[in-house]
């Protein structure tokens, strides 16, 4: 090791590589939070592949002034300010990751504690690149700004995004060339009964074609901080063509002390809501007091009913994640489905996974498929569209790898029977890795593709499934991958030389109007669509 450089008043605190392919230099990226009197902020050189020499000519890109305005010099010393979204730069933690496209080495894409920027030229300037909302009420609180949380379409063809921090958007048309935001009234004085939201965090999003009978689309959405800052998690509900009139579904429900990561419809009247409750309202100082369900009945249009379905949720308050927690109505058997985590405990691992309810009207439920020995986390819960399979995917321990895709093959007769699908499946699930590529060690391979994200079943067939992989926010994923494509059960890599390989792939469905049409969500505000090959044409539904 050379040591290339030190400064007082200054501490380093990440430190980012950009390998060159073949003889091109590497790019490496300094982080510095700012000390008395000096300049904190990003720095850049470039490292030639056979260099030895003990030092490296630094570049001062990005600082926060004096004046506490930001700044950038590019390759040419050229001065230019930056949006405030550098804060971070400063004070405070920093999420640095720059993405380079396989196709375009110069260009680069930076995350700072939620706020988005890209490079063009490798680095050298930088421009903000998320979504600008008026009036300053889309206030960056961390990882969470941008991300893809929810998809559906509405009956016209159009779709829903539901998407963290900047609420709900609808696209004008079906051709998905523009958006235009769709989100409830903001008043940072709400009430768990008012119907606005303190913020216009959409964690999931619902469409009910034709919703009772009206003709109109019934647009569900739920609004839940999923950082926990205090807002009251709520169901909203409003007609596509009405954002200005939005209806709090959970209006009569305190949810004060409840975080709502989730929700499905049961039939067009009944609604099931996992929970997380907390000893007082959520905010700093909370913690977790215990774990239920809600179920909530439709009297009228506007008017709900709710009660907790908590028998035999008895998951613990330990180690909870609170995207854990997933349901799925499974319309051909009339149960109900909840995926939630494994909770270890001093005392032992708490009772986790698969959860079923044997019909709507029942009230107690039962652990069907229980993993043990480590900690798996249910982030998606899906079925065919005749409900003739389900499919879980799983994040291992913190997203450190080690989870996978399971498979029920009959929901109707034998609901607690899943199977891990994999490339080459072991003995034990945790010794599972469900993807893997040639040259990955087993470690690499587990880390980077088995951290499961999202899920879709093909329209056309029950036994080809889509995966993406956990992408860490802004973070690179590891692309979308397709099991039993060819009629093989394998998993089968997609996304190769594609700009899928450098984004986060956080929600995936097929467009009901469009079958071989997949929708993606991502992790950046974007959405794109990927025509899959091997699906037969239908009537639109």
């Amino acid at each position: 090791m050379w040591q290339t450089g030190f400064s007082s008043g200054q501490a380093f605190c990440y430190l980012d590589v950009v390998e060159g392919v073949g003889d091109a230099e590497d790019v490496v990226f300094l982080i510095a939070r700012a000390g008395p009197n000096q300049r904190g902020g990003l720095y850049r050189t470039q490292l030639a592949p056979a260099a030895s020499a003990s030092t490296a000519t630094w570049q001062h890109k990005c600082w926060k002034g004096a004046t506490g305005d930001f700044w950038q010099v590019d390759a040419a010393g050229n001065l230019s300010s930056l949006d405030p979204g550098w804060l971070t730069l400063w004070k405070g933690d920093v999420l640095f990751d720059p993405v380079v496209a396989p196709s375009d080495p110069n260009r680069m894409l930076l995350g700072f504690q939620g706020r988005l920027h890209n490079s063009a030229d490798g680095g050298h300037h930088w421009e903000q690149c998320y979504t600008t909302v008026s009036d300053g009420l889309a206030a960056t609180r961390g990882y969470d700004e941008l991300v893809t949380q929810g998809l559906d379409y509405l009956s016209d063809g159009r779709v829903v995004l539901a998407n963290a921090d900047l609420g709900t958007l609808v696209s004008e048309d079906s051709r998905f060339e523009s958006f235009q935001w769709f989100y409830p009234l903001v008043d940072r004085d709400t009430t768990p009964s008012s119907d606005v939201a303190y913020n216009r965090e959409a964690a999931s999003v619902i469409v009910r074609p034709d919703w009772l009978g009206s003709g109109e689309d019934g647009l569900f959405v739920l609004c839940s901080d999923i950082t926990h800052h205090g807002a009251p998690s709520k169901i909203m509900r409003a007609k596509p063509g009405e954002s200005d009139n939005w209806i709090n579904v959970t209006r009569n429900l305190d949810t004060s002390d409840k975080f709502i990561p989730d929700f499905c419809f049961a039939g067009d009247r009944d609604i099931f809501a996992p929970y997380l409750q907390s000893n007082g309202p959520w905010g700093n100082g909370a913690t977790l007091a215990g774990t239920g369900m809600l179920h909530g009945r439709c009297l009228a249009p506007d008017s709900w009913t709710w009660e907790t379905v908590d028998a035999g949720l008895e998951l613990g308050t330990s180690g909870y994640n609170a995207l854990g927690l997933r349901t799925l109505f499974h319309e051909p058997s009339g149960r109900v489905f909840m995926a939630s985590a494994l909770r270890p405990t001093p005392a032992g691992d708490g009772p986790g996974g698969i959860f079923m309810l044997d019909s709507v009207d029942d009230d107690t439920w039962a652990l069907v498929f229980g993993l043990t020995g480590d900690w798996r986390n249910f982030q998606s819960l899906v079925q065919a569209t005749d409900g003739s399979r389900l499919y879980a995917g799983t994040r291992g321990p913190q997203g450190m790898g080690d989870g996978g895709v399971l498979r029920c093959l009959d929901p109707m007769n034998a609901p607690g029977q899943w199977e891990v699908i994999a490339n080459g499946t072991q003995s034990s699930f945790g010794q599972a890795i469900p993807f893997y590529a040639t040259g990955w060690d087993p470690l690499e391979a587990s880390r980077r593709l088995t951290d499961v994200q999202a899920l879709a079943v093909s329209p056309s067939n029950p036994d080809v499934v889509y995966a993406s992989l956990h992408s860490n926010r802004f973070q690179p994923a590891a692309g979308l991958w397709a099991f039993n494509l060819r009629g093989l059960e394998r998993w089968t890599y997609l996304a190769h030389g594609s700009p899928l390989e450098s984004i986060g792939l956080q929600a995936l469905k097929f467009n009901p109007l469009e079958p071989d049409q997949l929708g993606l969500g991502t992790a950046g505000m974007q959405f794109w669509t990927l025509t899959v090959p091997g699906l037969s044409p239908r009537d639109p539904r």
